[in-house]
């Protein structure tokens, strides 16, 4: 079980861990593996917008904190586009005094070109059968569940499928965990960034999750989706 109330999430969650090993072949393009991007250490040094990046050691035009003494193993070097924070995507700052940064577009690789190397360690698979009054807390636990890797150099890939109700999440449930607010009600795959925000990959509406072809389905869709070297 994931998350710091075990007890009081019991029966809600299903934490899927197979042993499965994944071999595949090296990169072959400058592009990036980990859902997030927090793997990349190609050369792509522009935003979408076309702005030049500012090295990540300068502090001109703009003063950051993103630093290679904060953030280590994350790749500043040069004024290559990076994820440090494991805030969604690749971004840079830029050089334009008016703009102090944007995101990058690099291309996610395809699974064959991820090699055991570059790809996550972990996968892991949660299947949040919580339509119930421990619904809640179970939202709790995942927005909570990666903060501790903020920055880390290969986090695991954490990819659920959340059922919820008309339950209305209160006490300290940090609504901004996900664009939109945490309360819906339908059946989402979700996946949790590093920074203990939740990303929404997919809004299946009302399923049965009580069926074993939606657990089978939910599987195949995760590993698909986020090859690593073990599930």
């Amino acid at each position: 079980m994931i998350g710091p109330h075990p007890a009081r999430v019991a029966g809600a969650l299903i934490a899927l861990v197979v042993g499965i090993n994944v071999a595949s072949g090296q990169p072959t393009a400058d592009c990036y593996c980990a859902a997030d991007g927090s793997d990349y250490r190609g050369t792509t040094a522009v935003t979408r917008s076309g702005y030049t990046c500012q090295a990540w050691d300068a502090q001109t035009p703009h003063t950051h904190d993103r630093t290679i003494a904060n953030y280590p193993d994350t790749g500043l070097d040069s004024n290559y586009c990076r994820n440090p924070d494991g805030e969604g995507s690749l971004w840079c700052y830029t050089v334009n005094p008016d703009v102090r940064w944007e995101l990058c577009d690099v291309p996610q690789c395809a699974p064959s070109e991820c090699s055991s190397a570059t790809q996550a360690d972990w996968t892991i698979l949660i299947y949040m059968l919580a339509d119930n009054n421990l619904e809640c807390a179970g939202v709790q636990d995942l927005a909570e569940m990666l903060e501790g890797l903020r920055g880390a150099a290969n986090p695991p890939n954490v990819f659920v499928l959340a059922d919820r109700g008309p339950e209305q999440c209160r006490g300290d449930i940090p609504v901004s965990a996900l664009p939109g607010g945490v309360h819906w009600r339908t059946a989402k795959d979700l996946l949790v960034l590093p920074s203990g925000r939740l990303q929404q990959v997919a809004d299946h509406g009302e399923i049965d999750m009580d069926e074993s072809d939606e657990l089978a389905l939910f599987i195949e869709r995760g590993i698909k989706a986020y090859p690593a070297n073990k599930y």
